[in-house]
């Protein structure tokens, strides 16, 4: 059983289980902004368990679909499955085991999400392809992770939220917009093997600007949704710092490409993607809630 474990950490760690805090804090947010009812203890844990189980299936479904690209990318020929590190039996068996117990968790929600279940499981799987097809893959990724508080919503009352449906397109730029910058590491290594990306179709420098619109048509659908749910002060005091951290973000990249050449050197990467876009949507949960009870 020992291996059996070590491959689960290897599986986990390759995932990176902890950027499930992207999708948590907008999921956290619908309950304020719409006046859902507090879950019941088994639906509360129900639905972090399919908030993490659809995550690991989608990134389980990119590692193993892309594992031979990632073989040939010096950037991620280091992950596990290329390296040999983790085992493509158990890679499998980890990916379906997270499908398993996202479907198992939606029953215990209603029968809209248990009926639901698979068909998001086929659209979350669907992104590894899209970079073989189109150059808006960026889109994509943000509608899987848009699902999130529509997804906690239909689970609960078996209907539909036009807030939260603004709400979940505002997710969906943002995420595209972060994940454009991303990608500009890669943009070469896209082209030479035919992938699709928006820093591959349309060069870096013109990437970067798609991302300042994106990241735009973020803080507009915000604002929509504090007008739709007659939001106070306090929500759009939240906004304002999620405007001024995504307008940070394009200030460190300036210096991270070259204005003449559009050359890409993104050492701290990891900074700009997981610090600063994981604190937007921290941030913002904690000022619709701030809001919900000040």
């Amino acid at each position: 059983m020992g291996i059996v474990f070590e491959q689960f950490w290897t599986f986990l760690r390759d995932i990176k289980f902890s950027h499930s805090i992207f999708a948590f804090p907008f999921a956290v947010s619908a309950f304020f902004l719409v006046d859902l009812p507090l879950p019941t203890n088994t639906q509360l844990v129900a639905l972090v368990v399919c908030m993490v189980a659809a995550r690991s299936f989608a990134m389980g479904a990119n590692r193993i679909f892309d594992r031979k690209i990632d073989l040939m990318n010096p950037r991620t020929a280091g992950r596990s499955i290329p390296a040999g590190k983790l085992k493509l039996n158990y890679a499998w068996l980890y990916f379906a085991l997270s499908g398993v117990v996202f479907i198992a968790s939606t029953s215990l929600l209603s029968t809209v999400a248990l009926y639901a279940s698979v068909p998001v499981l086929i659209f979350l799987a669907g992104y590894s392809f899209m970079k073989r097809i189109h150059y808006l893959t960026h889109i994509y990724l943000g509608l899987c992770l848009g699902l999130a508080p529509n997804a906690v919503f239909a689970a609960l009352t078996n209907s539909f939220s036009l807030p939260l449906i603004v709400l979940g397109l505002a997710i969906a730029v943002w995420t595209a917009g972060f994940d454009i910058l991303y990608a500009l590491q890669d943009y070469k290594f896209d082209r030479e093997q035919g992938l699709q990306s928006i820093p591959a179709f349309f060069g870096p420098r013109p990437a970067v600007i798609i991302s300042r619109f994106l990241f735009g048509a973020m803080i507009l659908l915000l604002l929509i949704v504090g007008h739709l749910t007659s939001a106070g002060v306090i929500y759009y005091l939240g906004v304002s710092f999620v405007t001024a951290g995504l307008v940070y973000e394009h200030v460190l990249l300036r210096n991270f490409y070259g204005k003449n050449t559009g050359e890409v050197d993104i050492p701290n990467i990891g900074k700009i993607f997981f610090d600063l876009n994981a604190g937007v949507s921290v941030v913002f949960m904690l000022f619709v809630v701030l809001a919900k009870y000040v």
